[in-house]
């Protein structure tokens, strides 16, 4: 079962902005011609994670204290979820089998809302289309306490090539179904980012959806950056990805951790997160 560095509601907006840090290591060596080759490569931990919250009110510090004793310092091993990536492992790339396809032809690159061309045109085939992907493959999104809630939002860009289309964007139960979702309508004949903010109640795996409840017929749309997000709000990373956020082997970097009492009842609270996967 994995267990989840907790997301609280006033630590997660808190502990942002942070410090993300990636090491490389160079190795030298001489060949017998006298070359000299250089070859970087990634040391482990592969990343670090700075983590700064302040003022946080005294249940949130309190939420990251017990945490921290219950992985005893850095001897525990934790999923970490990074709050500028995406839980969205393959992006843009519809036509790859991490995306489930009901009802939906993969078409021709279209022109994105940042001048490239990178969006996709998707149409639909039936009555009740979409498309999803997991987000957590291994579930264990618990909420049997505050702090092992996680807050995901769902987002992407969007284009009707018809008008008066509404979309959904939802959070799937892998085997069970739509969790919960919201419908959006689309304004006619531009771009606009939909988005949608859940908090989990389920400890099965979970993917995001696009599309579904009855909103995308017959119709084409296009689409770009699918983005999830593990944060409220429009989620982090506006554009699309720019790194895998789910990091499976991670565990704390320090053997101490720094709370301060600026004022009765609100912490600042300083640790950091290494993680090899």
């Amino acid at each position: 079962m994995a267990t989840y560095y907790p997301h609280i509601s006033g630590a997660v907006s808190a502990g942002m902005p942070y410090v993300r840090r990636m090491a490389f290591s160079t190795v030298v060596s001489e060949s017998p011609a006298g070359q000299i080759f250089t070859a970087p490569r990634l040391t482990d931990p592969l990343w670090l994670f700075d983590l700064d919250y302040k003022m946080i009110p005294t249940a949130d510090a309190d939420e990251i204290l017990e945490f921290f004793q219950d992985q005893r310092g850095r001897y525990g091993e934790f999923s970490f979820l990074d709050p500028a990536g995406t839980l969205i492992e393959v992006g843009d790339d519809f036509s790859d089998a991490s995306w489930t396809k009901t009802g939906v032809t993969v078409g021709s690159a279209q022109t994105d809302p940042l001048g490239g061309s990178e969006a996709v045109r998707l149409t639909g085939t039936g009555g009740d289309n979409s498309v999803r992907t997991p987000i957590l493959p291994a579930g264990d999104a618990l909420t049997v306490s505050r702090g092992q809630a996680l807050t995901f939002t769902g987002s992407i860009w969007i284009k009707p090539v018809i008008a008066s289309q509404s979309f959904m964007v939802a959070f799937y139960r892998t085997g069970v179904g739509v969790e919960s979702s919201k419908i959006i309508a689309l304004a006619d004949g531009r771009w606009q980012r939909i988005w949608f903010t859940w908090q989990s109640n389920t400890d099965d795996p979970l993917e995001v959806q696009f599309g579904g409840g009855g909103t995308w017929a017959s119709n084409a749309v296009d689409v770009f950056a699918p983005v999830c997000s593990p944060l409220p709000g429009k989620g982090g990373d506006e554009y699309g990805p720019s790194n895998y956020g789910l990091h499976a082997k991670s565990r704390f970097a320090v053997d101490r951790l720094r709370m301060e009492s600026p004022q009765p009842g609100l912490w600042n609270v300083k640790c950091a997160v290494e993680s090899y996967a």
